[in-house]
């Protein structure tokens, strides 16, 4: 059998025998059509009936968006998959044999005609997409990662050989579960209905969550912004006690739960262990007869996000209270049960945040000199340089970008400094080669960058270290050294380049900037770890989630 497979099976990359393509935006207006052609998003994967086939879809468009947008339907059979976000780690693909779209967290791998289609979903069951995630704000792989996937695919007879015992397995599973679900009803009570209305009941969000509105200004509390929270995380990203304001805002005390009204999606939250004043478009809430973790978990549901924002607004959207305060929600009657549930994500939330601190920690050795273990020899062997004497600095005008038109098609990499890091990919041809740093004049973050790229922003630094200066290390020093942020204005050569930062021999920064790329792999794989911790935590929410939309 394994001559056979060497003699009959070929080695090919998934781009050579189909395409993929990546979704589209999908404005929030264009939403909530009942009728036309299926726009699918990740979430309809959670679906009943899209266990493995995509059958239905929570939106649909017409030919006249279509048209009005721009938008034109994938009418190959395709396997589709998340490709951006914590929900590449399910790893969960779907065929879909229908004309249709999909948003841009979305991708589809369409079929050619070398095809077998039932031996193409099961080969592509196998590939473990994870593998190709780029590390980065968000977890992601484009088009082109995925069709240079290799595989083995025999002819097209014997693919349909193979992809015909493996549907027919797959019925043949389906069946069992089928059979075995017929047999856990033998031991519902007789009176299960009740027993479930007994123990679970539908109650609107406003009989278990107050909003709390009272405002003040009063010195001594800290203030919460959106600014503060880790986006989709729950956890402050600096130590608030310590910012000087005076702002005004809604009074929340320990045990209550914030929750980022403007552009929800955002998913700024925050479970409060502490008194202080949230200033800017949140809703406090305070538990009402129920527990305030269990609150907190359930506004991170699909069901909660889905209704929060179908929001009010176009340019600046928020949640709707009266839509909101009015959603029934399956919950538990007793609170001991709220809390054991709420308990359980909080400490997969305490789990994940330990690992993000560790990583931090590794990460930079400079971020606190009392700690240092440079700072004896910093003393004795390094010596004050200006960063203008260490880098040589060049405008990016001739790597800009002359359109917006970016497409997983092409291959060079639009970048910019911030957390966003590539903002598409685009087939222009003036690229910058060298190794080196991005900085944004105006908000002073960095990227180190290796390969060719392009820019959108004439806003940008493009670094080099000049001779006797190591640019891994250089790097390393621009991240950690304190520059002050003066408002919307550049900084580069009055602010930066006067600066002054402690600097070894160049032999002392070779040797420092190697330690800290291999502690920046060690990271990498942490980090991977950390994603899929992430990835499990939010399919135990959504089968929460599920579990909810469906006991009754």
């Amino acid at each position: 059998m394994v001559l056979f497979l060497f003699v009959t099976w070929e080695q090919r990359k998934l781009g050579e025998v189909g395409k993929a393509q990546s979704g589209v935006g999908f404005p929030d207006r264009e939403q909530g059509g009942k009728t036309g052609v299926p726009f699918y998003k990740v979430s309809d994967m959670n679906n009943a009936g899209n266990e493995h086939e995509m059958c239905t879809a929570n939106n649909y468009v017409s030919e006249a968006q279509c048209k009005k947008n721009g938008w034109t339907p994938i009418t190959e059979i395709s396997v589709v998959f998340a490709k951006v976000g914590a929900a590449i780690m399910l790893n969960r693909k779907r065929l879909v044999r229908i004309s249709f779209l999909l948003d841009n967290n979305t991708m589809a791998y369409k079929f050619g005609t070398e095809w077998n289609i039932d031996f193409g979903k099961t080969l592509f069951e196998r590939i473990d997409l994870t593998d190709l995630v780029q590390i980065g704000a968000l977890p992601s792989y484009n088009a082109t990662d995925v069709e240079c996937v290799e595989i083995s695919m025999p002819d097209k007879p014997e693919q349909h050989r193979i992809g015909v015992f493996f549907k027919q397995l797959d019925n043949l599973i389906t069946l069992h579960q089928r059979k075995q679900n017929d047999k856990f009803s033998l031991f519902k009570p007789k009176n299960y209905a009740n027993f479930l209305a007994n123990s679970w009941e539908q109650r609107e969000f406003n009989s278990i969550a107050k909003r709390i509105t009272e405002m003040t200004d009063t010195e001594d509390l800290p203030r919460v912004e959106y600014e503060d929270i880790v986006s989709g995380q729950g956890t402050l990203n600096k130590d608030i006690n310590k910012k000087k304001s005076c702002k005004t805002g809604i009074l929340f005390d320990n045990g209550d739960v914030l929750f980022g009204k403007l552009r929800p999606y955002l998913k700024n939250w925050l479970f409060a262990t502490f008194m202080g004043i949230a200033v800017g478009d949140f809703w406090v809430l305070r538990a009402n007869n129920a527990d305030g973790l269990y609150i907190y978990t359930l506004l991170q549901i699909d069901a909660f996000q889905d209704i929060a924002n179908q929001s009010t607004g176009t340019k600046m959207p928020r949640a709707d209270w009266s839509l909101v305060s009015k959603q029934r929600f399956l919950t538990p009657t007793v609170v001991p049960e709220q809390r054991k549930i709420g308990e359980f994500f909080k400490q997969l939330d305490n789990l994940i945040t330990l690992h993000q601190r560790e990583h931090r920690q590794k990460k930079n050795p400079f971020l606190n000199e009392n700690r240092s273990p440079f700072r004896e020899v910093i003393a004795n062997a390094w010596e004050q340089r200006k960063l203008g004497d260490v880098f040589d600095y060049e405008r990016p005008d001739a790597y800009i970008v002359k359109s917006d038109k970016y497409s997983d098609a092409y291959s060079i990499p639009v970048l910019t400094a911030n957390k966003g890091f590539i903002l598409g990919y685009t087939n222009e041809g003036k690229v910058c080669t060298k190794e080196c740093i991005i900085f944004d004049d105006f908000t002073l973050d960095s990227k180190y960058v290796t390969f060719p790229f392009m820019v959108k922003s004439s806003a940008l630094k493009i670094l080099t270290t000049k001779i006797g200066y190591y640019l891994p290390f250089a790097y390393e020093l621009l991240q950690s050294t304190k520059i002050e942020v003066l408002g919307h204005a550049r900084h580069y050569i009055s602010v930066v380049q006067p600066t002054l930062a402690c600097i070894p021999s160049y032999t002392e920064q070779t040797k420092i900037g190697e330690c800290i790329q291999q502690l920046d792999n060690l990271i990498t794989l942490h980090q991977r770890g950390l994603i899929k911790i992430q990835g499990d935590k939010n399919g135990k929410k959504r089968s929460f989630g599920r579990i909810i939309q469906r006991l009754f």
